[in-house]
């Protein structure tokens, strides 16, 4: 039978199961947990003059599923951002309240980012990448800035820095607190494996893509390649043109994105509403010209009856005229009969004439003659 488990081994057992946990409930960017956090900030990969830490301007909730999209501005104000100088004011001056709202949430924070491990027990776990959004004077990138900025002590240095410890109290936005930053009292030296998988800062936050930011803003999905794939919901894209795909193509060549002034982004931006407006010009104009072929066929059909119409009439007048014709012939030959029948009643009325003449002269003769004498009866 199998020896069971003392408790030293099963409370081992339990630490182990604890730490993959912790490791794979965090995610692949850092996140302290609630209670206390022993973090250790990585130094730069470019090195120790170097900050270790960057700070740029991120887009939260943007869009329909909410992501978080990197401003094309930077925190002192330079660069040029699509949502920033085109979106955000059209969203803020609609008369539309849900839509000033929305840009109000969809407005950039600056962030601080850095790339840290984490100490639980003597055992390292990292790198992972850490998000601060900037804040006020008691915000804890505020309070960590003022600890790495400190001359005294290296915190970053991999060999003679410090661990801090921060405690976490609450889980939301609104009950979250941060106990004071206790820094441990004596350095130690981060493992070598851990420098080794660290990352240059730039690799850690998303490159402004003003295609990418377009996409998440009407709520279409990158996949791995980088592509905009549409939801089954949403409307297929119109398609480009040769030169709209040409423009594209030079960037991914180039492996970075052209600069262009902001005259030229207005233009192209103008381009595309002229481009949609004359889609939709288009679709109506279809729409109408299949409803006019409609109404040409109707008229053509139309017209092809009136003509059967007529020609139907033609016969008809055309058969009616030697009807015509044949009652005026009945009327003459009626005539004609009246005319011989009145002739053959002369010819009669002449031979009738020539017979009273004729039988004058028998008569006379008749009675000249004396009677033949009656004979006797015996």
């Amino acid at each position: 039978m199998a020896k069971e488990k003392t408790g030293k081994e099963a409370e081992d057992w339990r630490k182990g199961a604890d730490q993959e946990f912790k490791k794979r409930s965090r995610g692949t960017r850092f996140k302290l947990r609630e209670g206390d956090n022993s973090v250790r900030v990585l130094p730069n990969k470019k090195g120790l003059e170097h900050a270790p830490f960057i700070r740029v301007n991120m887009h939260y909730d943007f869009g329909p599923d909410e992501k978080a999209v990197r401003c094309g501005k930077n925190p002192d104000g330079t660069g040029k951002c699509w949502s920033c100088d085109k979106k955000i004011p059209e969203m803020l001056e609609s008369e539309r309240s849900k839509l000033v709202e929305k840009a109000g949430k969809m407005a950039p924070r600056e962030v601080m980012v850095m790339q840290v491990a984490t100490v639980d027990n003597g055992k390292w776990d990292g790198p992972s990448p850490w998000e601060l959004s900037m804040g006020g004077q008691k915000a804890l990138s505020t309070r960590l800035l003022g600890l790495l900025k400190s001359q005294k002590r290296r915190y970053d240095d991999p060999k003679k820095g410090f661990n801090i410890g921060i405690t976490r109290t609450g889980t939301t936005m609104t009950n979250t607190r941060y106990d004071p930053i206790e820094p441990d009292d004596e350095s130690s030296e981060v493992p070598s494996n851990i420098l080794a998988a660290c990352k240059p800062l730039e690799e850690l936050v998303q490159k402004y893509d003003e295609s990418a930011m377009k996409a998440a803003f009407y709520g279409k999905k990158r996949d791995d390649e980088g592509d905009v794939e549409e939801d089954e919901e949403e409307e297929k894209p119109k398609k480009k043109g040769k030169r709209d795909e040409d423009e594209d193509d030079e960037p991914k060549k180039k492996g970075k994105k052209p600069s262009k002034d902001e005259d030229e982004e207005e233009e192209e931006d103008e381009e595309e509403e002229e481009d949609e407006e004359e889609e939709e010009k288009s679709k109506k104009k279809g729409k109408k010209s299949k409803d006019e072929d409609e109404e040409e066929e109707e008229d053509e059909e139309e017209d092809e009856e009136e003509e059967e119409d007529e020609e139907e009439e033609d016969e008809d007048e055309e058969e009616e005229k030697p009807k015509k014709g044949k009652k005026k012939s009945s009327k003459d030959d009626d005539d004609e009969d009246e005319e011989e029948n009145e002739e053959e009643e002369d010819d009669e009325d002449e031979e009738e004439e020539e017979d009273d003449e004729e039988e004058k002269p028998k008569k006379s003769k008749s009675k000249s003659k004396p009677a033949p004498a009656k004979k006797k009866k015996k």
